[in-house]
């Protein structure tokens, strides 16, 4: 099947709970994990230290002159229920599908199911059910987005950076 370059990045983003970025001449990958992992003898250890406590004296007012602008997904879009197509080794690389639910969202709003994601990169159902509860939680509890300015002193800060942010009109602390 052709696909063009950044279709299969943003895939193999999909899949490993990553995001991929362009800095200092490099595709950078940065894992959205705050936990410690540990398979097969390899263990991954993420970086939970924030690099900058913000404050308002760090902050450069908005067209508006807040410091920091609260924005959250639509509820339309968050989807309690996600289903992965895979191609599964263990029954002769047939395609087959996994769901995973949210049942507390499920009873409270109701069933909303997302798109079936095909992701035929994936070729067992263990991970298939793993990246299938990934989107689910993301879809429903990643939604809500800070939006702010800061001058030069902080050009080194790359997405995935870690920060805290402190504003008390936003009701912000840390």
């Amino acid at each position: 099947e052709n696909k063009k370059a950044y279709e299969i990045i943003n895939d193999i983003c999909k899949l490993t709970n990553t995001i991929g970025f362009w800095s200092q001449n490099k595709l950078k990958l940065v894992p959205l994990c705050d936990e410690r992992l540990e398979k097969d003898g390899i263990v991954f250890e993420p970086d939970t230290t924030p690099l900058y406590d913000l404050t308002a004296d760090d902050f450069l007012p908005m067209d508006d002159g807040k410091l920091v602008i609260f924005e959250r997904g639509d509820n339309s879009q968050a989807f309690n229920q996600t289903s992965v197509e895979f191609i599964n080794r263990a029954n002769n690389y047939e395609p087959e599908t996994v769901e995973y639910q949210i049942l507390t969202d499920i009873c409270r709003r109701g069933l909303r199911p997302a798109d079936t994601e095909k992701l035929h990169y994936l070729h067992t159902k263990q991970r298939a059910q793993y990246v299938a509860e990934l989107l689910a939680m993301k879809s429903l509890y990643a939604r809500n987005r800070y939006r702010f300015k800061l001058d030069w002193s902080y050009c080194l800060l790359e997405p995935g950076d870690l920060v805290t942010l402190t504003d008390e009109a936003s009701g912000l602390d840390r």
